[in-house]
């Protein structure tokens, strides 16, 4: 009976879920670049792949509502198909999400609700792992039930609702930190790492950091070797994503992630240099200034949480430390990176400070209804004799 509450729970979540995405996903720019590639699949003449991807578009009601507006080169790629094809490298760094979009298409799914399905299925996965990690936690079923139910109409789901790999790499990225967390199976964790590279090659940052931290708090030989072995593997797989991408060099990805726009061709990148990444941290302030807010919540609790029992789980520290200072390496490499993907980082070492203080938490929701009712007579005072 309590098994199929569960398949209840889920199929009423995964219902929201859907319901409330199909509506709401965002359009940007981007997911032009994605179809491109998609078709790059199927097609490897340059004009029939930029004539499919914009047939596409323009026959797309849902995409017009948006409003699209190219400009720049932008706009010179969206009447040359030489110019969008030597543009597509910075889209085949994502081989995983493009092949997914590529397979679901080939099933006979339309391509740009493909591109939706691929943001919907990741989000309906990642409220599974929630409620079942809650459930397995808190050993309760409808406390697991109203948590997931809370984040169906978060922020959280609503900013990872884009036409990007965001959800994807979202998914794997709390799937990784699960398995790391419960210390699954190593081959387990190694095979999502790798995933992760191959959705977002930026996800690496992070995958080195968890790896530092986690041969350092338990340091022993055999580790660091086991740990340097798998970073140099993921490093050679991140390395061969680049290459076989023909992005031209990560100095050249570098600088587009830094001004935020493919304003240039491929091949006329600018050199880089430093007033470019000063203009980039002015233009990326209203971005800085809340992602380090919010950094320093995250630091104060975590400090609060493990000296106040420094006998934690140290999986659950090294995931924090990690996300932390993930955050702020990306803010120095990265000044113009966009805030939506932040907030995935920002849920993560969160989840986990709760998941550690979580006999405290249900405690004090268990006892509310009680309190309430007991608050009154507490605080009511008797009334003067006259």
């Amino acid at each position: 009976m309590k098994q199929y509450l569960d398949y209840l729970f889920i199929s009423i979540i995964s219902l929201f879920s859907i319901l409330v995405c199909f509506n709401k996903i965002t359009y940007n720019w981007d997911f032009i670049g994605y179809m491109g590639v998609v078709n790059s699949y199927l097609e490897k003449d340059s004009k029939k792949i930029h004539q499919k991807t914009y047939f596409i578009l323009d026959k797309s009601i849902d995409v017009k509502k948006y409003e699209l507006k190219s400009e720049g080169y932008r706009k010179v790629m969206s009447i040359d198909h030489n110019a969008f094809e030597e543009n597509l490298s910075f889209y085949k760094i994502r081989p995983l999400y493009t092949m997914a979009i590529y397979v679901l298409y080939r099933l006979g799914f339309n391509l740009l609700f493909s591109i939706k399905l691929l943001t919907i299925l990741p989000i309906v996965f990642i409220l599974g792992m929630l409620y079942f990690s809650v459930k397995r936690e808190m050993n309760n079923r409808q406390v697991a039930f109203l948590f997931s139910m809370f984040f169906v109409f978060s922020p959280l789901i609503f900013k990872i609702a884009t036409t990007t790999p965001d959800a994807l790499s979202g998914m794997f990225l709390l799937m990784l930190s699960l398995a790391y967390y419960e210390q699954r199976n190593k081959f387990l964790q190694i095979i999502i790492m790798f995933l992760l590279v191959a959705t977002r090659t930026d996800n690496f940052l992070w995958i080195v950091l968890l790896l530092l931290f986690d041969v350092f708090n338990k340091f022993s030989f055999k580790k660091m070797k086991i740990n340097l072995f798998i970073l140099i593997c993921i490093f050679i797989f991140y390395q061969t994503i680049n290459f076989c991408a023909g992005n031209s060099g990560l100095w050249i990805v570098y600088y587009n992630t830094l001004v935020n726009r493919l304003n240039f061709p491929l091949s006329q990148t600018p050199k880089f240099n430093l007033q470019d990444y000063y203009y980039g941290q002015i233009f990326a302030l209203k971005y800085t200034i809340f992602t380090l807010f919010v950094t320093f919540i995250i630091a104060i609790l975590g400090y609060i949480n493990f000296k106040k029992n420094q006998n934690k789980s140290i999986y659950v520290f090294n995931i924090v430390a990690t996300t932390i200072l993930s955050l702020l390496l990306r803010l120095i490499l990265f000044p113009a990176y966009n805030s939506r993907y932040m907030l995935i980082l920002f849920f993560i070492p969160i989840y986990f400070l709760v998941i550690d203080n979580k006999i405290n938490i249900y405690n004090k929701i268990r006892y509310l209804p009680l309190f309430l009712k007991i608050k009154p007579i507490l605080s009511s005072k008797k009334a003067p004799k006259n």
